[in-house]
């Protein structure tokens, strides 16, 4: 059976949606080969400026400067194959009842190998969806704006099909039908605002949350001076385009209060800052709609918002219809976005029963029970829509934590949740904030909810939860990623991801382990706000029963480090030459020097509890460290093997100041091959006695 593929219409009218070197491509037979040459890059920007869908996209996905560059650098002898275009089968699983192919889209060299190492330069993946029906439901506008009709239609439909039938987004698990932020913004008209207390409201009133950048300039906030002024009257024409916009929503779909942090926070009070920063489960949590607005340029084009629609020819069979789309759209204007990237808004993606998105290419309706777009306004169903691995209903859970997948965790153990923590945690890591000290608390909403959605009993200790102790210890950074240093000041252990500024790649450690080489004696954690156990941190420590291993000998360098490392595990010189023994530093400089720091001017009675009242951290470069290094043993794992080398150790890599008797650092974290021993902890008992160690 052979299929071929065509647009719908003529291909030399007006209404054809394909340039010429496109439809010779998607009239082609399905292969796994090595496709069309690619046309040059302003063949392929001339072909997208007249409304050729792919080659759109292709000049919306790709860095068009980048492209240039490589294209020019193909020797003109070779055939300039920049796209390797062809169409495969996808996975069974997706199958939507009409094959179907999928266009994949490479960029490669001249000489057929996947290109992925230019800046700018990705894959770019169309797929043919089956559908029935002969006309697309939604025709979008040209521009992103709340004032069209069609738009404001569709917002409206995705928002009382929501409150109506989602049973799901009703009950979200940090609701509080009796909880009104502290303050709103309420609109009077289309040229004044104003600020208002929910105290002097007198009944409880739907509102919208605002998730947006602050970008380089300090928008117009509430400060002390003017809370006064600011609720009697704001002028809206004064305000950033951001707040106009929000503005303009609201009305569109009839909400009179809306929430921004800017201008319902008072900005230059600590105080203040901290109690509604203690909040934000609840003022997200309870917002009816969270509205945003990534603030970033628009690559809007209503053309590739509509999907192309495409002719299949089967032998023997009548003629069917199928529809074009990109499966990059999601993650290009969700999780992907530069608004996905900020700490802050992180927390409030998750935490929203509701989003209403304004994406860079089109319109966005994210809830617990649907995802849509303009492209697909009816609602997606993720991996037949978008491909394999592209949207899956597990990160759907995982952003809205109310999903049936992850109440399903409630009554589970709580070790059954780890997996699904670490893949939050590592997501967050890699965000950024404006000030790093916000590290704790913009992540304090989330920790709140998971408690609830998976039943958590544990002690919650700066982003790791006492009943995974003590492998939730087990984290390293990505070497040679971003420079990472810990703060300057202090807003979380050592031992805890937390205190390590971002964005950086953040890994967990050692996943299959069975047996503990250690445990945990004493939690200390003290906390600026008693009342907000997930807040912020005044100083934390953890007195852990275990076998201390070193100190590493002193003439050990950063390079040399893995080697000592191992030498002071093993028992012999040929089991050392053997075994292989992986070393992450926690900090390091912008030029990828390791660099060791901790606490000083401990006072010794608090120091001893782990309270940091006065200390400051001292950073040096490795290389000038002059206390001694240490490793501590937490988690082995021991496989009965004919392999020597079968069983491996994690383990936390430690830094004892000259001065600081007793009291330790962590600086690293390190993996090791090593011989087999089924009895692991009677030889570390045997050859390193257990003690107590104090971990600041």
């Amino acid at each position: 059976m052979s299929l071929r593929v065509a647009p719908t219409g003529n291909s030399s009218s007006s209404a054809s949606r394909l340039c010429s070197w496109c439809e010779k491509f998607v009239g082609r037979e399905p292969s796994d080969d090595v496709g069309l040459t690619a046309q040059s890059p302003k063949a392929i920007e001339r072909a997208a400026k007249h409304g050729c869908y792919i080659c759109g996209w292709l000049a919306l996905t790709f860095n068009a400067e980048a492209l240039q560059k490589l294209y020019l650098n193909v020797p003109s002898s070779k055939t300039r194959a920049l796209l390797s275009i062809s169409l495969t089968k996808i996975d069974k699983s997706f199958d939507t009842g009409i094959g179907p192919p999928s266009v994949i889209l490479n960029v490669i060299h001249d000489t057929g190998n996947r290109f992925d190492s230019l800046p700018g330069l990705c894959e770019l993946q169309l797929n043919l969806l089956g559908y029935a029906g002969a006309s697309h439901p939604y025709d979008p506008p040209n521009s992103l704006q709340l004032e069209s009709a069609s738009f404001r239609n569709l917002a409206t439909t995705w928002m009382e099909a929501c409150r109506n039938h989602h049973q799901r987004c009703r009950e979200s698990m940090v609701a509080n039908n009796t909880f009104v932020p502290t303050r709103l913004i309420k609109i009077i008209d289309a040229h004044y605002v104003q600020l208002v207390f929910s105290s002097d409201l007198g009944k409880i009133v739907d509102y919208v949350a605002l998730s947006h950048r602050w970008g380089d300039s300090q928008p117009f906030k509430l400060l002390k001076k003017n809370l006064a002024q600011l609720r009697t009257n704001i002028q809206v024409k004064g305000l950033p385009r951001t707040y106009k916009k929000a503005f303009t929503t609201c009305t569109a779909l009839r909400f009179q209060y809306i929430w921004i942090d800017s201008l319902c926070i008072i900005q230059d009070s600590q105080e203040d800052w901290q109690k509604e920063a203690a909040t934000m489960h609840l003022v997200y949590g309870n917002s009816t709609l969270n509205i945003c607005m990534p603030g970033a340029a628009t690559t809007r084009d209503a053309r590739l918002i509509k999907p192309l629609d495409v002719i299949f020819r089967r032998e023997s069979e009548p003629p069917r219809t199928a529809r074009m789309v990109c499966t990059a759209a999601c993650n290009r204007d969700l999780f992907f976005s530069p608004l996905r990237s900020r700490g802050w808004i992180f927390q409030e993606s998750f935490l929203s029963k509701r989003s209403l998105v304004f994406g860079c290419i089109q319109l966005w309706w994210h809830c617990h029970e649907q995802l849509a777009c303009e492209t697909f306004p009816e609602g997606t169903d993720y991996g037949a829509r978008f491909g394999p691995g592209v949207i899956t209903k597990k990160e759907l859970g995982a952003m809205k934590l109310g999903d049936s997948e992850a109440n399903e965790h409630k009554d589970a153990h709580p070790m059954s949740s780890y997996e699904r923590w670490w893949n939050m945690v590592r997501q967050y890591a890699n965000t950024n904030l404006s000030h790093e000290g916000d590290r704790v608390i913009a992540f304090s909403g989330v920790a709140q909810a998971f408690r609830i959605s998976h039943n958590i009993s544990g002690q919650y200790l700066a982003g790791i939860w006492s009943c995974n102790l003590p492998k939730g210890l087990l984290w390293c950074r990505e070497p040679n990623d971003a420079a990472g240093l810990r703060s300057k000041s202090y807003k979380a252990p050592s031992w805890s991801w937390m205190s390590i500024d971002g964005d950086y790649i953040l890994h967990e450690g050692f996943q299959y382990a069975t047996k503990s080489c250690c445990s945990i004696e004493q939690i200390y954690v003290h906390l600026i706000d008693e009342t907000h156990d997930t807040g912020l941190l005044n100083g934390g420590a953890l007195r852990i029963h275990g076998h201390l291993i070193g100190p590493i000998p002193v003439g050990s360098t950063i390079d040399t480090l893995d080697e000592d490392i191992l030498r002071c595990h093993v028992r012999t010189e040929e089991e050392a030459d053997d075994g292989v023994c992986m070393v992450n530093e926690d900090e390091e400089g912008p030029d990828g020097v390791p660099f060791i720091s901790y606490l000083d001017g401990l006072d010794p009675e608090l120091g001893r509890v782990g309270l940091m009242s006065g200390a400051f951290r001292q950073t040096i470069a490795f290389s000038d460290a002059e206390g001694s290094i240490f490793c501590l043993p937490i988690v082995y794992r021991y496989e009965d093997t004919e392999e020597p080398y079968e069983s491996e150790l994690s383990g936390l890599i430690l830094y004892n100041p000259p001065h600081q008797r007793g009291i330790y650092h962590r600086i690293g974290y390190y993996e090791m091959e090593c011989k087999a021993i089924p009895d692991f902890n009677a030889m570390l008992r045997e050859q390193h006695p257990p003690q107590s160690i104090l971990l600041l």
